[in-house]
């Protein structure tokens, strides 16, 4: 790691190189020098394909706003350049954000609102940046189709016994298509522009000022890719309304909190003057797509025995599907509420 780390133009000697962060995805290290601390990211190629891909998406954000505060900026290599490869792995340094902390849940309703605040934010400061530049770090990421016939073809092949245990998610999954219809019929008929988005709009990576809530940045630039406002909407909603690990085994702990909802409306609403009628009548099923997608995904996996995302027991991704079925029909309980919400604040 300090091999790696000492290609960097980091100021100061190093002075220890630790483990950090939770993360699922990427090799994430603390490096401590006599001046600043830095976090040296190892890009998971398994899961990306093309790493270059991440570096040059993020220089394109920094050339179309070059004196931006909402990204921290990325440490050039000794030799020029972003990133070091070392051990078929490529590695990248941003300086480590003092000050600024984040939250793993929403605790209270201003924690959405700064974190819908920053993500649409995000997206309003690079608005001008030529899409057609962006590379796919993840190809087809939130293609519901794809994703669909995904779990379509993993069923087919799946084991009579997944297939039984999980026969009440996949008729809920069929009866739900329709969302990912709605949705690509705006965006066919380009009344859902398409713009640069985010794509992990978790809370988690927002880092926030600790002594100025309005101080912040949004972190984790690796699925940065063209796609529509919904994604990263509906992504906030997903993981945001709800306080529940993915893996929750007791159902009934699945809620879907309305002032949560509310707060990320009253922060997204940032983006409102620059919203289509589409966009602002479309919110509550961006939060429909994300929540149904990411759970024929977890559904699709257990079919497939498991070989994508991690699992510490042998049917977490059948709960995960189950949460996130179980999600959905909360919202489906409040739509009519969740609806007039959203009005009032994308009018």
């Amino acid at each position: 790691m300090k091999e790696i780390a000492n290609q960097f133009d980091l100021k100061g000697d190093i002075l220890s190189i630790e483990p950090f962060g939770n993360g699922h995805i990427n090799r994430t290290f603390l490096v401590k020098t006599t001046d600043a601390n830095y976090v040296l990211q190892g890009i998971n190629g398994n899961i990306f394909k093309t790493p270059d891909s991440i570096i040059q998406n993020i220089e394109l954000l920094w050339e179309t706003e070059p004196n931006n505060h909402v990204i921290l900026p990325m440490v050039a290599t000794k030799a020029g350049g972003y990133s070091v490869t070392a051990d078929n792995v490529l590695w990248r340094v941003v300086p480590f954000a003092e000050g600024f902390t984040s939250y793993e849940f929403i605790e209270e309703p201003w924690q959405a609102e700064k974190a819908a605040v920053a993500f649409a934010t995000f997206m309003k400061t690079f608005a001008n940046i030529d899409t057609s530049r962006l590379k796919a770090t993840i190809p087809n990421f939130h293609d519901g189709y794809l994703r669909y016939q995904q779990l379509e073809d993993a069923y087919a092949q799946a084991s009579a016994i997944r297939k039984d245990k999980a026969k009440d998610l996949y008729a809920f999954a069929q009866s739900h298509k329709v969302i990912f219809d709605i949705i690509q019929k705006e965006v066919d008929a380009q009344r859902i522009p398409i713009r640069v988005t985010h794509n992990d709009t978790k809370i988690n990576n927002v880092l926030i000022n600790k002594a100025n809530p309005d101080d912040f940045r949004v972190i984790d630039l690796d699925t940065v890719m063209q796609g529509i406002l919904l994604y990263d909407f509906g992504d906030m909603v997903r993981t945001s309304v709800s306080p529940t690990e993915e893996n929750e085994a007791d159902e009934s702990k699945i809620i879907f909190n309305t002032d949560f909802f509310e707060a990320l409306c009253k922060g997204y609403s940032v983006m409102n003057p620059v919203m289509t009628q589409s966009e602002k009548e479309n919110i509550v099923n961006g939060a429909k797509y994300m929540i149904f997608i990411i759970g024929i995904r977890f559904l699709a996996d257990y079919y497939n025995n498991d070989v994508y995302y991690k699992i510490s027991f042998p049917e977490e991704n059948y709960i995960r599907a189950r949460n996130q079925f179980a999600l959905l029909k909360r919202l489906e309980e409040k739509e009519e509420e969740l609806k007039a919400i959203a009005k009032k604040y994308f009018k």
